[in-house]
C-alpha cells in the first residue's frame, strides 16, 4: 500500500481529524490515535488524506448531511450518491483517492458504490476490528474498503487483516 491514498469514513478514529459522525453532536477534537484498522493501514503504507463526509449518524441513503452538505455524485451529479457512505464513493469516482475505508450497518457499501459505479467489499463481520471506530449497530456494523478497482479493494482488505501482501 506504499503510498496508497485514502480517505476514511467520519465515523473511524484517525490521527489528527475529529471523528463527528457527519453530526455537530460528534466530537470536534482531533483524535488523539488511529483506530486499530486505520493503524494497519499506515503501517503498510498507506496515507490518509481526510475523511469522508456521510448522512448524519450514518443514518440514511442520501448523503444529504446538514452540516457538511450534500454529497454530490460525480457520475452523474443528478442522481444521489447512496448512504450512509456516499461521500467515499463520490471521492472514488471523481479520482480524488484510489480507497477508502468505512463502516457499514445496512448497506453503506454495496448501496453507495453501485450508484457511483466503483466497487465496494462488505468484510465477514467482525474479520476487520471495528476498535476505534463508532458503532450503529454493534452485532451488524463491520469495516471495509470501497475502491475503484477490486485489486485495490483485495490489497485494502489484506492490509486490515495484516496479513503479508504478496509483491506487484
Amino acid at each position: 500500500l506504499h503510498n496508497l491514498p485514502i480517505a476514511v469514513k467520519d465515523m473511524t478514529a484517525v490521527a489528527g481529524f475529529a471523528v463527528t459522525a457527519g453530526s455537530a453532536s460528534g466530537d470536534v477534537e482531533p483524535a488523539t490515535q488511529d483506530a486499530l484498522s486505520v493503524a494497519r493501514l499506515r503501517a503498510k503504507g498507506a496515507g490518509v488524506i481526510g475523511m469522508a463526509n456521510q448522512h448524519e449518524m450514518a443514518f440514511g441513503d442520501r448523503s444529504n448531511n446538514p452540516r457538511y452538505g450534500r454529497v454530490v455524485n460525480p457520475a452523474p451529479p443528478e442522481n444521489f450518491p447512496g448512504g450512509s457512505r456516499g461521500g467515499s464513493p463520490a471521492m472514488l469516482a471523481a479520482g480524488v483517492v484510489r480507497v477508502t475505508l468505512g463502516t457499514v450497518t445496512g448497506g453503506s457499501i454495496p448501496l453507495p458504490s453501485a450508484c457511483c459505479g466503483v466497487v465496494g467489499f462488505q468484510p465477514t463481520y467482525d474479520s476487520v476490528p471495528r476498535d476505534g471506530s463508532i458503532d450503529v449497530a454493534p452485532s451488524l456494523d463491520h469495516l471495509g474498503p470501497i475502491a475503484k478497482y477490486v485489486q485495490d479493494c483485495a490489497l485494502v482488505y489484506a492490509g486490515l487483516l495484516d496479513l503479508p501482501q504478496e509483491p506487484d
